[in-house]
């Protein structure tokens, strides 16, 4: 195993195969985020004013994904982040997935926090993935052909596994 000289108060939280890995630092309202690469440089995750980046997937094309949380207030906003481009997606929620194509797996939030199901965002458009009926549901993973895997059921103590493939 080889050691990332980080430094205190750093967390990584995701790597691809060209040897990025997306870090954070948080103590207090401290908080930065960005790629460390394995030459030692690092590249900011700049954020909108008033908000804090906490990035949660990085994909091989280096597409960033994660929350924007105000830095006052509620009401996390999913992002992605690409060559120093931020792109805050519709509506509230968390992104947590990303493929080389840009297409993002998370989870929307309703204006209380509440959990809005399942959705995949591609090309600035919301996709809901389950049912809106279904009481919670949640996105982890997609692929490079788009396809989704998630968690969905009627009670946290007993949630069951989906894959969503776009109707193919």
């Amino acid at each position: 195993a080889r050691e990332l000289d980080l430094g205190p108060g750093w967390f990584l939280t995701g790597f691809n195969d060209r040897g990025q890995a997306l870090v954070w630092y948080g103590r207090g309202l401290d908080v930065r985020a960005g790629i460390w690469e394995s030459d030692g440089s690092f590249t900011p995750i700049a954020t909108p004013d008033g908000y804090t980046a906490f990035p949660l997937a990085l994909s091989e094309a280096g597409h960033v994904v994660g929350s924007l949380r105000p830095v006052e207030g509620a009401g996390d906003r999913p992002f992605v982040w690409k060559d120093a481009q931020m792109t805050v997606l519709p509506g509230f929620g968390v992104a947590r997935a990303v493929n080389r194509r840009g297409q993002v797996a998370g989870t929307a939030l309703e204006a209380d926090g509440s959990n809005g199901g399942a959705v995949l965002w591609d090309r600035g458009r919301e996709i809901r993935l389950v049912p809106e009926t279904t009481p919670i549901s949640y996105a982890i993973d997609i692929n490079d052909r788009g396809h989704v895997i998630g968690r969905l059921g009627s009670d946290p103590n007993d949630m069951h596994g989906f894959v969503w493939d776009g109707g193919e």
